[in-house]
């Protein structure tokens, strides 16, 4: 399936701005992307991840959620005339909802969600999803929200949110900071996760650093959490090796016709290099000069 096109005065906007897909990153609430990623994309330092085949189902199937919503509830479901919205006052705060829907109190916003999860319901909303739609009640001066969603295909549901302006408030204020602190300033977010620190880090020094009471009950938590888990996977190695010495030469425990288990054979092809190393020491020095990578890794350790 071909990713449909976006248009460039969308693509344009997201570059000069914060958009309701970006302020959760900023205020680190993202699955995907962090403060620093989204730095690094805005500063141009990283390009924009490519649309994907999730990404791309997502953008088909938005209007039949939108039909879905429209039917369920029997609200009109319209595209706005004005797609690219801007905050009055600050013109790099930017919003382009999905859709707006027909209220007898003036307008409302709907955001629409197409995701693989299951269990999402209106007592377990995602948060980025409820501070989204948010964002674009703040920005296009909307008082009333809906958020649809369509879980794997078939499980179709939605939540009605009122405006909060105090909350759209914070949003803004923290926007502004980073758009200004850090992106019009050029200076990285601090990092919130493991990858922000390998793309910050460069040489990794050979110094302690000395742990605050916090850190301390950290690491007895996760020493007693690799202790649960050792036990946990002792055990499962114990009913594993059950299961196959039921199975001995057969490949699949079943049960009433449904599969439980396999223990399949498989077929594996790789060079021997000892053996070529010492029947052909020229060859194997040529394959480790051309093909030969390093990579650098940190390994963590709990002691």
């Amino acid at each position: 399936m071909t990713a449909p096109q976006k248009d460039n005065a969308w693509l344009n906007a997201r570059k000069g701005g914060i958009g309701g897909s970006e302020i959760t990153a900023v205020l680190g609430l993202d699955t995907y992307e962090t403060p620093y990623s989204l730095w690094e994309r805005k500063t141009g330092r990283r390009q924009s991840s490519p649309d994907n085949k999730f990404t791309c189902a997502g953008y088909y199937l938005e209007a039949a959620v939108a039909q879905m919503f429209s039917d369920e509830t029997g609200l009109e479901v319209y595209f706005p005339k004005g797609k690219h919205f801007k905050h009055p006052e600050y013109h790099f705060l930017l919003g382009t909802p999905d859709r707006f829907v027909s209220l007898k109190n003036g307008d409302g916003v709907l955001e629409i969600k197409t995701t693989q999860k299951r269990g999402i319901d209106r007592e377990n909303l995602p948060l980025n999803w409820y501070f989204q739609v948010q964002w674009y009640m703040g920005i296009t001066g909307r008082k009333t929200g809906y958020v649809a969603w369509l879980s794997s295909g078939i499980d179709f549901d939605f939540i009605q949110v009122e405006f909060e302006p105090s909350l759209f408030a914070d949003m803004v204020e923290q926007a502004i900071a980073f758009w200004k602190n850090h992106v019009l300033a050029d200076v990285p977010p601090p990092p919130i996760r493991r990858e922000d620190i390998m793309k910050i880090i460069g040489e990794v020094k050979p110094e302690a650093v000395e742990a605050p009471d916090e850190i301390v009950k950290y690491h007895e938590t996760i020493k007693k959490n690799k202790a649960k888990i050792k036990e946990l996977e002792d055990a499962n190695d114990e009913l594993i090796e059950a299961v196959q010495l039921l199975l001995l030469e057969k490949e699949v425990v079943t049960w009433r016709g449904s599969t439980l288990f396999t223990w399949k054979q498989q077929q594996r092809k790789s060079i021997d290099m000892e053996a070529l190393q010492e029947n052909d020491p020229d060859l194997y020095e040529r394959i480790q000069g051309q093909y030969e990578k390093e990579t650098t890794i940190r390994v963590f350790r709990t002691k």
